[in-house]
């Protein structure tokens, strides 16, 4: 659920609402609505985006390529 001010155009942080559901901005009413998401399951292609490193050729690649590659947590799998 997220705090949605149609007048604002956006969802506000919960200390972004009055007590009375209103926005701290404007003073523009604030509904609760369920927010749909995408959520993508990145895991699948972790050893893939891991082997594919050494093929960017950024400012600070080397070094972002070396400390993913030296994570410790890189072969565990985590279940939530």
């Amino acid at each position: 659920m997220v705090n949605w001010s149609p007048d604002l155009g956006t969802v506000l942080a919960n200390e972004e609402v009055t007590a009375e559901g209103r926005s701290d901005v404007g003073n523009y009413p604030v509904y609760r609505r369920p927010l749909r998401q995408w959520l993508l399951r990145i895991t699948a292609y972790a050893e893939r985006l891991v082997d594919d490193l050494d093929r960017v050729r950024l400012a600070g690649a080397d070094q972002a390529a070396a400390a993913e590659l030296d994570r410790p947590q890189r072969r565990r799998r985590h279940h939530v």
